[in-house]
This record gives C-alpha cells, structure tokens and sequence, in this order.
C-alpha cells in the first residue's frame, strides 16, 4: 500500500457543528426506522483504532430563530458557541533503545526471520521491541511495534437533525502513532462505512480498521415506562427493599424494545435522596439478567442505574466523565459505565430526562473480579471498595467499613472526621463478602498498600521502599526506586489514568465518595495489584460547585494546598502519587496520550449534537422539574451562574466554555513539547 508522507503535507482537520443552524427539516420516513443510540453503540473488535489530525477546530454561529415546525423542533442557543479546540501532533522522542540487527550466516538456506519473540514490552506511553530470529541460524532483527489494542473505531447512529456527523476514535492512541479517517462525512439519512488508518512516525501504515457511521429518523429519546405494583413511586427513605415493578421501553429501535419486563425499583444516590429534592435517581434489578439499550456492547445484567443529574442542568457532566472514563479504562480491560439519555415515565407520570447507566458492582463485563458464592469464606477472591465519606457521619449503609489513618504525608486537615476531614479516610467494601476474615484480610492489604505508598513519599531517613509478603504483611522492597517499588504493588497505570480525569474535571467528590478502588486474589485474576477505575458520580464537578477551588478553569487541583488543607477534597492516593518522583515525567506522558487521542473531539461532538438535537426533550424536562431561569437553585451549586440559566443551552454553554478553558490550562501545563 503507497504511504503518505506527512512531513510535506500539513493536516488540517476542521470539524464544523452549527448548533444554532439545526434543520427544522426533520426526515419524515417511515416509523418502522430506528433512532438514535446516543451512547457508544455495539463495539467492533478491541484492535479497531481510529485517527487522529493534527489539530481540530470547532465553531457555532448561532442566531436568535425560533423554529416553525410542531413536530419535535429544533431550538437554538440563544448565544454565539465559538471553540478552536487544538489537537496535539506528538512525535515520541527517540527511544534509548537501539534497535539490533545480524545478518544470516553464510551457510544458513532461510531467507527471512521468522520466529518472533518480545524484547520490550509496547505501552501507551512507550514503543515495544519485537526480534524476529532465524530458526537455523544465529541471525535476527529488531523493529519497533506500538500497543494498539487500547483503542477502537466503533459504529455509531446518529439521529438526523441536518448536520454533519463523523465517527472518532475511542480509547487512547500511543506516543507517536496518527491517524488519517477516509469516507467519515454524512449528514443525510443513510450510513456509510468509515475508514481510519494507523501511520507509524516515520508514516508507515500499522493498521487500517472500518466503522458504520448512520444516520436515522429523529424520533427523540427512547421512552422508558415504569409501573409500580402499589401504583406509586418507591419511598426516598427506603433503600434497601424494591419496589416490584415493570418496564416497557418504546419509541425505539426493535431490539432494544421490552413489554413489561419484570424486576424492583428504589431510590438510589445519598445527594438526590433529600427531602428537599424533587428529581429522584432509581436504581432497577431485574428478575432476569437483561440488556438496556445495547450498552457495554449489548451485555446482559440484572441491575441498572437511572441518574437524575438533578443538580447539574447542563445534564452532561455525569455523561462526560464516563464518556472519557471509558476512552481511559475499557480497552484496558478495567471499566467505566456506559450510559444513554432516556425519558422516563413512572405510573403514567412523565418523570424528565434520564441518564440510564451501569451499576457499580463486581460482575463479568463490568468490573470482572472473582465473586464469592454465597456463604463462600474463601479470602482468595475479588474485592470493591468505595473511599466513603458517609462512614464517618454515620450515614453509610455498608456492613464492612474501615478507616485509614493518612499520616504525614499530607499537609493539613480538618482534625477528626474520617472520610470528610481531618488524618482519617473511610473505605466501604462495595462487593459481597461473608466472612469477618475476610473483610479483616482486605482491610489488612488495603492499608498495607497505601503504608507502602505513604512511606515512598516521604523525604530524609523517613522514606521506606518496602512491599508485601505472601501474608501481605510489610517487609523491605527488592527494589531501590520509587516506580518499581509501588507498581508492584499499585497498578500505576490506572492511577495516572484517574488522575488525568479528576484534575480535568476538578471533582468536588474525588476525596469524599464515589472514588473506587479494586482487587482480585483469584487464581486467573487480570487484578492481581491494587487497581483505580469505574468512576462516577460528577455532576458536582467542571465549575459547577460552589466552591472558588473546584471551579477556577486555571491551577492544579489534585495536588492544590487548598485540598491538602480541606480534607473533603484530599484524595492521598492521587496526592500521593504527585509526590513521587517519576510523576512529572510521566504525567505528561499519559495526559499527552490523552490529548492527542480524539476524546475531546468526539465528546464536545456528542454534547452539541444531543443538545441540538433532542433539545425538545430537555426542554421538558426542565418544564417538569423547574430549575432553570433563576427559578431554584440546587445544592452546593454557583447561585451566581445557575442563576442566569434561561434554557437548557446556557447550561451547556457555560460548561463547554469552562471545559475549553481547563484544557487549555492542561494542555498548557502536561502536554510534551
């Protein structure tokens, strides 16, 4: 195949989404067409990758028209929505690595080098080095190879709303490798199949995979019907017991349709389940497992999430962060939830727009760790634990529940409160356990593992390297640095990649809750170290909580003085982390991978996109519920900003525009030169 050569040619990717020139010229085929999957849909094989362009520009020009068509119109932002979002084109530095090479013997009748074997293992952040040897001789090459299993060019559905739609690439691309997409344009009804080749730094062509882009009939969000057994909602104070119930899921393509599928309903989330919120989050467990909407590539479960994204109303930021978490874990084999928009009906009521999401929980297809059978007491097996603020105001619904003491390393705190401030964090074990030795022996490895952590860090005749025993308790670590010392024990990888996320989106939450942490002790376990993913719960985060530190677009956050001084911000794991002295090199690193892969690209796609064109559904929900235009002002949000929402797409806008901002303070402060 003829390769491009980059070095002559300047790539400019300009991708234009006019948010304010949506057509009010919806197609009105035939009802049997399908809609829209908004989240990623069934995904193609985990080798697929797609592209990247050197640099990526989006604009809107919107004017003030109101729409003349009475069948679900389009609305417009009632403000001009301008972006240039630069894309990064990295070119790896030259590895320390000399690639070898011996020609054949004289006497040897082979031609070619055929057996391979792995000098250097490739990564995301790192070229590999294969050797392909004679099997008669003593001769051999070396080459360079990178790891492309950790992204993917997927199919996707739009709904047709007259713009212009394209697939991106999902997952993270590696140091040094760019991609070229080819046949990736459609605006009309129809699909076509999209090409993205994988070109090397020297412009050899790795890879070229395909993709379905479609676009269908705009009949909004899938409908979801709930009917209750009482013929009411379930009680905001009960959270254990489920309300029997049934779900009809309509207006949406046929294999995702259900007739009254059966299962329970309660209340969910700890925020949303106040008296003075109105928006209820449900969590549903079925009697059978089953699929929703042909998430996480159409895997069946029992439990699901409904999530009222009742404090944010730009309805994105829960969206966002598993957008990117997924991009960040997936391909990795760690996880994030997948998660689509739906409208919700409960007992005939209209209930809003609803994010439908994953359950956090241990289970083969999400976070596939070895659960115990029941009555198992076995210690060798998988583990779930939550950093939990709630243990120690007394709140928490979990049985096992343990405190760690900080320690030195961190500068400051509240004095007293596990979990909220002060020394203390509380940690929940999430997964099922039935046995106190068990919960003592994950309580034991937990707090061994941030020991070990802790002690690396420090300075003077303080620092420790040590590591765990066969019993997991402390002993001298085999290693004499940093890096080595903690990645046998702490997947660092996963930690870099959860950092990347959280001091983006400055979370409000990543030191008080939902920031999950894993283990599997099992024989065939891929979790063998302490692993971070699954994250969630960011609706209070991306300058949308009232506090100066968690809404400025400018600093650093994870490793701010502020957060070492307020204990409900300080995460020790992530803070930790910036305490070592590989970090500065290698964050930079991951975030570049980050940057340069299409995440930002297809997310900002996908937010305009559902704004534009369902924004008739998020008008409702907001007609329902009554917390725009000044009207309400939800919990710890900005009163100064939320204030001025008129309409859904203020919201959006402001958190587009405070997105932008962040990541030119990112790119900025962790982009390789």
């Amino acid at each position: 195949m003829k390769e491009v050569n980059f070095k002559k040619v300047i790539l400019l990717f300009l991708v234009s989404m006019m948010l304010g020139a949506c057509s009010n010229t919806k197609s009105q085929e035939s009802n049997d067409s399908e809609n829209s999957k908004i989240s990623e849909p069934q995904s193609s094989s985990k080798s697929e990758t797609t592209s990247t362009n050197n640099e990526s520009s989006f604009s809107s020009s919107v004017s003030q028209n109101s729409s003349s068509q009475t069948n679900r119109p389009y609305t417009t932002f009632g403000s001009e929505l301008s972006y240039s979002l630069s894309k990064p084109s990295y070119t790896a530095q030259e590895e320390s690595y000399t690639l070898q090479h011996q020609d054949h013997d004289s006497s040897c009748s082979q031609n070619d080098f055929t057996k391979e074997s792995i000098v250097k293992e490739a990564t995301i952040i790192s070229k590999g080095v294969k050797r392909y040897s004679c099997p008669e001789c003593q001769g051999f090459k070396e080459e360079f190879y990178y790891d492309l299993e950790e992204c993917a060019f997927e199919s996707a559905t739009f709904a047709y709303d007259g713009q212009e739609r394209q697939l991106y690439i999902r997952g993270l691309l590696p140091l040094g490798v760019k991609v070229i997409y080819e046949n990736n344009k459609l605006t009309e009804i129809g699909s076509i199949e999209a090409t993205a080749k994988l070109y090397d730094e020297d412009d050899h062509l790795l890879a070229t995979k395909t993709a379905t882009l479609a676009i269908v009939e705009n009949n909004g969000f899938a409908d979801f019907h709930i009917e209750t057994e009482t013929g009411q909602d379930p009680s905001y104070k009960e959270k254990t017991n489920y309300t029997q119930m049934t779900l009809t899921v309509d207006n949406c393509p046929a294999q995702y349709r259900k007739n009254a599928f059966a299962g329970g309903i309660r209340v969910r989330g700890n925020s949303t389940n106040q008296d003075a919120v109105t928006k209820r989050a449900w969590r549903l467990k079925f009697n059978n497992k089953t699929n929703l909407m042909g998430l996480n590539g159409g895997q069946k479960f029992k439990s699901w999430v409904l999530m009222a994204d009742y404090f944010d109303q730009s309805m994105f930021r829960n969206y966002s962060a598993w957008y990117m978490g997924r991009s960040l874990f997936k391909y990795s084999g760690n996880y994030a939830s997948d998660a689509t928009h739906v409208n919700l009906y409960m007992n005939g009521d209209y209930r809003g727009v609803y994010l439908l999401g994953e359950q956090q929980q241990c289970n083969t297809g999400r976070l596939s760790l070895a659960e115990p059978e029941d009555g198992e007491t076995s210690t060798n097996v998988g583990y779930l634990l939550e950093i939990d603020g709630l243990i120690a105001q007394g709140k928490s619904d979990e049985e096992y529940n343990f405190t760690i003491n900080v320690g030195s390393s961190q500068q400051g705190g509240w004095g007293g409160w596990g979990g909220f401030g002060g020394t203390n964090k509380s940690y929940a074990v999430k997964s099922d356990i039935f046995d106190e030795a068990q919960f003592e022996y994950i309580k034991k490895y937990v707090t061994n593992v941030f020991t070990i952590l802790e002690n690396a860090v420090k300075t003077g005749s303080n620092k420790k390297l040590q590591t765990l025993d066969e019993n997991h308790d402390l002993i001298t670590s085999p290693y004499d640095n940093e890096f080595e010392t903690l990645n046998a024990v702490i997947d660092i990888e996963s930690l870099f990649k959860m950092y990347v996320l959280q001091e983006l989106m400055r979370n409000y939450d990543v030191g008080w809750g939902s920031f999950y942490l894993f283990v599997d002790f099992s024989e065939n376990s891929a979790h063998k170290r302490l692993t971070f993913g699954a994250p969630w719960d960011f609706d209070w985060s991306s300058g949308n909580a009232n506090n100066s530190f968690t809404y400025n677009t400018d600093g650093t956050f994870i490793n701010n003085s502020q957060a070492a001084n307020s204990m409900t911000f300080y995460n020790p794991w992530l803070a930790d982390l910036g305490k070592t002295d590989f970090f500065n090199e290698m964050i930079k690193k991951y975030y570049t991978v980050f940057a340069q892969s299409d995440i930002y690209q297809g997310l900002y796609e996908v937010i305009k996109y559902e704004t534009c064109a369902f924004s008739e559904e998020f008008k409702r929900n907001y007609d329902k519920w009554g917390t725009l235009n000044g009207t309400e002002v939800t919990m710890y949000t900005r009163s100064d900003v939320v204030k001025k929402y008129k309409v859904h797409q203020d919201a959006v806008k402001f958190y587009l525009d405070w997105l932008q901002e962040r990541k030119t303070y990112m790119d900025k402060t962790y982009l390789l030169s």
